[in-house]
């Protein structure tokens, strides 16, 4: 219903409100009252972001992030968030897709940047499954593991 970017274009449509039971409730928004309220936590959000990527970098002046930005979870859903971002830090900006590192999959929820975060650990714990498959013996056992890589 809202945008991270307040288009002048889309139309004002009452939404109704519920309850985290799912009950309806007595009282609606509009949708650009919506879209200015999220419009502003959106842009304290990147401001507080941004601060802290360029705090970051002027501690670590070898460091770049020429690859920019990759957004992820159901926020990188709303709709404008990439320009947003792109606008505040000037900092090239891509959402996360999770398909892009599952083989075989193409359906609606594996393109989903909402699973990137999950995908992303999974695929982090797969490797370093695989890591510690690859170490002597004696190295997994100083770690606590059994032969099979388990605590």
């Amino acid at each position: 219903f809202a945008e991270a970017w307040a288009s002048k274009s889309e139309e004002d449509t009452m939404i109704e409100l519920r309850t985290p039971r799912g009950t309806l409730r007595e009282d609606n928004i509009s949708s650009k009252n919506l879209t200015q309220i999220v419009c502003g936590v959106v842009r304290e959000i990147i401001d507080a972001i941004n601060t802290e990527i360029k705090d970051y970098l002027s501690l670590n002046p070898k460091v770049s992030l020429n690859a920019g930005v990759v957004i992820t979870g159901g926020g990188a859903n709303l709709k404008h968030i990439a320009q947003v971002i792109r606008f505040i830090t000037g900092m090239e900006v891509r959402i996360g897709n999770p398909s892009d590192y599952l083989e075989g999959t193409n359906t609606t929820q594996t393109k989903d940047p909402k699973y990137a975060t999950a995908v992303g650990l999974l695929m982090e714990s797969v490797e370093k499954e695989e890591e510690n498959k690859e170490k002597p013996l004696s190295e997994q056992e100083s770690l606590g593991q059994d032969e099979n890589g388990e605590n």
